[in-house]
C-alpha cells in the first residue's frame, strides 16, 4: 500500500480530529455536549461544568459535559468560558478569547497559544500539547482569567520558559485551523448530529468507516505516515491548503 510522508502536526491532527468527528458513544447521554481542545490536542486541562461536575480533556483534547457552559483552566488560570458550542465541537485559543476563528493575530489569542504550546512537556506541540501535573500544582494559586499582559508572570510562576514566539505559535495555530476546516468539509454534521461520507448518514457507521481508516494509519516517534487510500478527498485539499507536501 503506497503511503506518503506527512508532517507530525498534520498526522496528529488528522487523525485525531478524525477520532472525535463521531461524537460520543451510544452510551452517553443525548444532550451530552461532547468537543475537543485544541492548539494541537490539550490534554490534561482542567474544565467544570455548569452543573459542577468537573474533569480533565484526555490526549485527544476530549471533554464532556450535561450543562453548557464550560469553564477551562490550568490550575487556578482560567483559560476561558465557552456559553454555546462553535458548530464543529473544537475549542481553539480564539473561542476562548471569544473572537473569530480565523482571527489568529489577535494579540490575546497569540498570547494564549504560546503559553499553551510553552507548556507542552515534551515541547513538541506537532504531536500534542501535553500539561503536566507540576505546572497545574505550580498554578494553582492564579486565581484570574487569563490576561496578555500577565504572560509573563504566568510563565514565571509556572516554572517554565516562554519558548515559542510570536510566529511559530501563530503558524502552528493556523494549521491546526485549516486541518480542521478541511475535514469537517469532509465529515460534515447534519442537523440531527449525524456525520455522512457518500452514502453514509448514522454516526456509529461513520465511527466505524473512521476506525478503520485510522486503524490502516502508521505513526511512529520518529517517522510519521499516513495511509490515504481511505481519504484521497482530503490528501488533495491538505495538499491544496500547503500542510500535505506529497
Amino acid at each position: 500500500m503506497k503511503k506518503r510522508v506527512l508532517s507530525a502536526l498534520s498526522l496528529a491532527t488528522v487523525l485525531l480530529i478524525l477520532g472525535g468527528c463521531g461524537g460520543g458513544g451510544d452510551s452517553a447521554p443525548t444532550n451530552t455536549v461532547n468537543g475537543q481542545l485544541i492548539d494541537s490536542f490539550v490534554k490534561n486541562a482542567d474544565y467544570v461544568c455548569s452543573d459542577g461536575e468537573k474533569g480533565v480533556t484526555d490526549e485527544n483534547g476530549s471533554f464532556s459535559c450535561i450543562k453548557l457552559p464550560i469553564t477551562f483552566s490550568i490550575g487556578g488560570l482560567k483559560l476561558g468560558n465557552i456559553g454555546s458550542m462553535p458548530k464543529d465541537n473544537k475549542i481553539f485559543p480564539q473561542d476562548l478569547v471569544g473572537v473569530d476563528r480565523n482571527d489568529t493575530n489577535d494579540s490575546s489569542v497569540v498570547a494564549m497559544a504560546r503559553f499553551l504550546q510553552s507548556c507542552d512537556e515534551d515541547k513538541n506541540s506537532s504531536n500534542g500539547i501535553q500539561i503536566s501535573q507540576t505546572i497545574k500544582d505550580n498554578l494553582k494559586n492564579v486565581d484570574e482569567v487569563f490576561d496578555e499582559n500577565n504572560l509573563t508572570a504566568y510563565t514565571t510562576e509556572a516554572n517554565i520558559t516562554l519558548d515559542v514566539n510570536e510566529t511559530e505559535a501563530i503558524s502552528h495555530l493556523e494549521k491546526s485551523v485549516k486541518i480542521v476546516e478541511e475535514i469537517d468539509k469532509f465529515y460534515s454534521p447534519h442537523q440531527n448530529g449525524n456525520y455522512s461520507k457518500g452514502g453514509i448518514s448514522d454516526t456509529k457507521s461513520m465511527q466505524t468507516e473512521i476506525t478503520s481508516s485510522v486503524s490502516n494509519a502508521l505513526l511512529t516517534q520518529n517517522s510519521t505516515l499516513l495511509t490515504f487510500s481511505l481519504f484521497p478527498e482530503i490528501k488533495i485539499k491538505l495538499r491544496k491548503i500547503g500542510i500535505y507536501k506529497g
